[in-house]
């Protein structure tokens, strides 16, 4: 039996107990530490998280995904975290792999759904239009990404330190920030098998859509890096997809 492994898994919700009923049981099989941060969900969110060990931070309302994964960083307690979403298209097993990136030398290990051997059953045009808006985002915020605005990554600890915006912020844009931010440390990329979401409609409206595509934009081509430090020789993965 693999070791559990040495990560913190933050993942923000709303209303959804029917997906963490299955989320996290396979999520307890991988990382040591899971935290839950509920903003004002109505079923019983909050009730299956502790029932499957998770630490859960409760908030009255509404708070923007951005401030729920820097309260779960703050409530952590493992030197890596993992930031995943509730809606089971983000697989917790690709995360062990992740983690060996880490263990490489990397500093942040990010799941791309645009490199070879990626699968998301997303619309085709919704997924060439992301795909473009990627390409666009990365050259404007000097990143050496494909798919700059997926929530789903891995990354060692220190790398959320220091002042964001985002403790407070309720807006979007958090992913291009942080990158941003970080750009001066050592990235990766791996392709991953993206899952269907479960349990209803995305919570985000159009306008919170275009929301987080102008304020990626503002904010990772703003945010001052965090630091420059070498990168391995190991090039980007192209390697098949984690399931």
């Amino acid at each position: 039996m693999r070791a559990l492994l040495p990560v913190t898994a933050v993942l923000g919700t709303i209303d959804e107990a029917a997906c963490l009923r299955l989320l996290l049981p396979a999520l307890r099989s991988v990382v040591r530490e899971i935290v839950v941060v509920d903003d004002d969900s109505r079923d019983a969110s909050r009730t299956v998280a502790r029932a499957a060990g998770a630490v859960v931070v409760e908030r009255p309302r509404r708070l923007g995904i951005g401030s729920a994964v820097y309260a779960g960083v703050a409530a952590a307690s493992e030197p890596a975290i993992a930031t995943i979403d509730a809606d089971l298209s983000h697989p917790p097993l690709a995360l062990a792999d992740a983690h060996e990136r880490l263990a490489a030398g990397w500093d942040i290990v990010r799941f791309s759904r645009f490199l070879p051997g990626s699968e998301w059953p997303g619309h085709p045009g919704r997924r060439l239009a992301l795909a473009v808006f990627g390409r666009v985002l990365a050259a404007a915020c000097r990143l050496p990404l494909t798919d700059p605005t997926n929530g789903f990554m891995l990354a060692r600890l220190e790398c959320f330190a220091g002042p964001t915006r985002f403790t407070t912020d309720t807006g979007e844009g958090w992913v291009a920030e942080f990158l941003a931010r970080n750009r001066g440390r050592r990235m990766i990329e791996l392709p991953y098998v993206h899952g269907p979401r479960h349990g209803g409609r995305s919570h985000f409206t159009l306008g919170q859509e275009l929301s987080r595509a102008v304020r990626s934009f503002r904010f990772g081509i703003a945010a001052p890096p965090a630091g420059r430090h070498p990168r391995p020789a190991t090039p980007r993965v192209t390697e098949p997809p984690l399931s």
